[in-house]
């Protein structure tokens, strides 16, 4: 008999400081281990700067420095560091390298260049600028004819050419837990001739540059190109590029990587999520290049997701193992200790690492010597099986291996609750228990209630203005940016909609006041429930917000496909047709008062 698995977390107790992810080596990886390998301002000095000016002087010479960056750093040209080498340069918690003037002049553009320098590293710093504009322009950070380079844990935005350059035989390059986006709307009339020049990075920047030849070797590890990102993600000629573990999901990319002449890129246990162009995932952009994907998860994207089916072997030049692509992608997007300037620095200490990580998380249980699936969710875990069956023995493991796991009970008799405690490195404890049951005793069921907000849920509204606003004359808040995951306010997901994956444009979900109902105000919006067994049935229970337009949805992974549209209250309901996550777009701007998940 098939047994069959619902999962939710019964009870914990979690801190909510940041901490270093347990996937972070906090250490050069990849191309930067290659060729001497990358120490940067190791043994040397320190230094806290808090003007461009400043930064310059520090990073002058040869001799090791570690140089700190307090505060934001405003300039108004991109600032050059020439032959620079053995530095180091972390920045506190909210350091930024900004550049926020829009010009019409090349020269007023771009924040860091770093010209022929040698063993640098760059962490936890964000570089803002004033939005893409196709002038031909400056970047974010260049790098040029720079080699041995480790850039980490930094957030790049709105740049005016590119976010991150590589080019001019810069060689190997190591870029991890680093974002990429754009939260502003690109300038048009450019005189290079593109009204959307948000291409994020340019690795080679010409086919005719014979002495990029074996060199602009790049590693992106956890790294994610988040929305806004259109193109050049990155874009490569010459160079072999590894891109391991990291994250794609914007929604306005033409294509993600675009493999040029001569270049080669392995990409592994990568997630790309609504890519919907296309070219897709992969863009062929010259002659004699390669890409080659290998254990990628593709959820709601089209276009290109093979490449040319070969690539360079990573493990020639060093040894990185990548984890599972959704582990990865859950690593990166959390908002404590995910890709960008998310390191907790201070003068004392340096980057922490070991500020007691809080992380008790599930990586797999065993009942039996059977794998119950997990999943970081609202759920606990409930175990169907046979009458006949008898438990025995239980085991879990987490992903933090740092943890300590105790206190294991499995019941005598079955029906009965088996359980575990989980004591995480800084003292933190999670509760688990398993639900073991027989088939006949109960059907599982999950409902999202999503006409249930209470008043607290305006009340917090009003308060994350950065993500919610009131539009004039309305009765609703609805989002200021684009969503892509849970929904949160003040970064806590609702409890109503909890597990459940959004993605919408900005000012496409509403919080209703009147209905006290979550409002999908366009079909460009999704929702996705994750881990669905084949035979699941999902109901989804609505009625359009568009007086006289009627309304329904399409779903993934289903049996129908899609549901009936109509004007009045409604039911849809679909079948899922093989384990795995189940997507539903709204045909038209939908009211959803619940969405119910049946596991028969």
């Amino acid at each position: 008999m098939k047994r069959t698995y619902l999962m939710f977390l019964l009870t914990t107790s979690l801190s909510l400081h940041a901490q270093m992810s347990v996937f972070d080596a906090n250490k050069p990886v990849g191309f930067a281990t290659v060729g001497g390998g990358t120490t940067g301002g190791e043994g040397g000095g320190c230094i806290t700067v808090t003007s461009a000016d400043e930064l310059k002087k520090a990073m002058k010479g040869s001799n090791p420095a570690i140089i700190y960056i307090k505060g934001e750093i405003n300039t108004d040209a991109q600032i050059s560091i020439n032959n620079a080498a053995n530095k180091t340069v972390i920045g506190f918690p909210g350091a930024a390298l900004t550049n926020l003037k829009h010009s019409d002049s090349k020269d007023e553009t771009g924040i860091l260049a770093l010209k022929s320098c040698k063993n640098i590293i760059l962490r936890n710093i964000t570089f803002k600028a004033s939005g893409a504009y196709d002038i031909d322009g400056r970047d974010n950070l260049w790098l040029s004819g720079t080699t041995n380079c480790w850039i980490d844990h930094c957030d790049f935005q709105d740049g005016v050419d590119g976010n991150l350059d590589i080019s001019n035989a810069s060689d190997n390059i190591s870029v991890t837990w680093c974002r990429f986006r754009y939260l502003k709307a690109p300038y048009k009339g450019g005189s290079g001739g593109s009204d959307d020049h948000r291409f994020s990075s340019l690795i080679g920047s010409s086919d005719k540059n014979v002495a990029d030849t074996d060199k602009l070797n790049v590693t992106f590890q956890f790294c994610w190109w988040d929305e806004g990102c259109r193109e050049r993600m990155p874009r490569v000629r010459f160079g072999k590029i590894h891109i391991i573990n990291c994250l794609y999901n914007s929604s306005v990319a033409n294509y993600c990587i675009g493999a040029g002449h001569k270049s080669s890129v392995f990409v592994e246990s990568t997630s790309f999520v609504n890519i919907n162009s296309k070219k897709g995932p992969f863009a062929p952009a010259g002659e004699m290049e390669e890409c080659d994907f290998e254990n990628c998860s593709f959820r709601n994207t089209s276009g290109n997701t093979t490449g040319t089916g070969a690539a360079f072997i990573p493990s020639t030049f060093y040894d990185l193992k990548p984890i599972d692509a959704l582990a990865a992608e859950n690593a990166i997007k959390d908002t404590q200790c995910g890709a960008g300037a998310t390191l907790k620095v201070s003068e004392e200490k340096g980057v922490i690492t070991k500020e007691g990580s809080h992380n008790t998380y599930l990586k797999e249980i065993v009942l039996d010597g059977n794998k119950i699936p997990v999943s970081r969710g609202k759920f606990g875990y409930q175990v169907k099986v046979p009458f006949d069956y008898k438990a025995s023995n239980l085991s879990a493991e987490v992903l933090d291996t740092r943890v300590k796991i105790s206190d294991y009970v499995v019941p005598s008799h079955i029906p009965g609750i088996a359980s575990f405690k989980v004591t995480a490195f800084n003292g933190d404890v999670a509760y688990y228990a398993v639900d073991i049951t027989h088939p006949s005793y109960a059907t599982i069921q999950k409902t999202w209630q999503t006409s249930t907000f209470n008043a607290n849920v305006f009340v917090a509204a009003t308060m994350d203005k950065d993500n919610w606003t009131v539009p004039e004359g309305k009765k609703y808040f609805e989002n200021t940016k684009p969503i892509n995951g849970e929904l949160c306010i003040n970064g806590t997901p609702f409890e109503e909609t909890k597990g459940l994956h959004i993605s919408a444009p900005a000012n496409k979900i509403r919080l209703d006041k009147q209905k006290n109902a979550i409002v999908l105000a366009s079909n460009r919006c999704a929702v996705t429930i994750p881990m669905c067994d084949k035979g699941d049935i999902i109901s989804i229970k609505h009625i359009t917000a568009s007086v006289g337009k009627a309304c329904g949805f399409t779903a993934s992974n289903t049996l129908e496909g899609s549901s009936t549209e109509t004007t009045s209250n409604a039911m849809s309901t679909f079948t899922v047709s093989s384990d795995g996550d189940v997507t539903l777009k709204p045909t038209g701007s939908t009211i959803i008062y619940s969405i119910s998940i049946f596991h028969p």
